[in-house]
């Protein structure tokens, strides 16, 4: 049986509308990126959703990719956090059952301090009195904040021995096969949700065979 569920967080809890930042981008820069496209992502990206830069720096670093344009820090945010969508009443309820019945759950996102931020304000205005991080998860551990991103096998590991656990006895939830991959090379169990509609059904099926 397994021990605990850990959940990546876009796309599987919130929804992400990735394309929508990808055009106000692409329209302020007046340049052309897939962010799913590893290879198309400029490093300033990568480094900020490490840590490894402050929001200040990251904002600087996007209005030097297009240096001849007069760029205004509110229009580069609101382009950045366009991607970030809702989450479906029903997973909130559902994890704190799992909860509730004895799993214990953790979060592991590629995220950035922007996102984060607006994603849990968010939260908190639509779902009043919830404290998500603390009423959904055990654990929570952000990119970040531990300067690891997926799919590297060092966060893996990382989050392997804050939780106590071994791979046999975790369940992992993504929705980017590569983070998949390398999880279950660590002996993780896992599952690559290519529908984020179909989180909840998916992992209960899951769940009832191991009974």
């Amino acid at each position: 049986m397994f021990k605990i569920i850990v959940f990546d967080f876009g796309n599987v809890i919130l929804d992400i509308e990735m394309e929508k930042t990808e055009q106000a981008l692409s329209a302020l820069l007046g340049i052309q990126y897939n962010v799913m496209n590893q290879g198309n992502v400029p490093q300033i990206f990568l480094d900020y959703e490490m840590g490894l830069v402050s929001e200040s720096q990251f904002f600087d670093g996007l209005k030097s990719l297009a240096p001849s344009k007069i760029l205004d820090k509110k229009d580069l945010l609101d382009a950045w956090n366009a991607l970030l969508g809702t989450i479906a009443p029903e997973k909130i309820q559902w994890i704190m059952e799992l909860r509730k019945k004895g799993f214990k759950t953790a979060l592991l996102s590629n995220t950035n301090h922007t996102h984060i931020q607006q994603a849990l304000s968010t939260i908190r205005s639509s779902f009043r009195g919830l404290d998500f991080e603390n009423d959904c998860f055990d654990y929570v551990f952000y990119s970040h904040e531990i300067h690891l991103r997926k799919p590297n096998p060092d966060i893996y590991l990382y989050v392997e021995k804050q939780i106590g656990l071994k791979g046999s006895e975790i369940l992992f939830i993504d929705d980017n096969r590569e983070n998949i991959l390398a999880a279950q090379t660590l002996g993780w169990n896992c599952i690559w949700l290519q529908d984020r509609d179909l989180l909840i059904p998916t992992v209960q099926d899951i769940l009832s065979n191991k009974k």
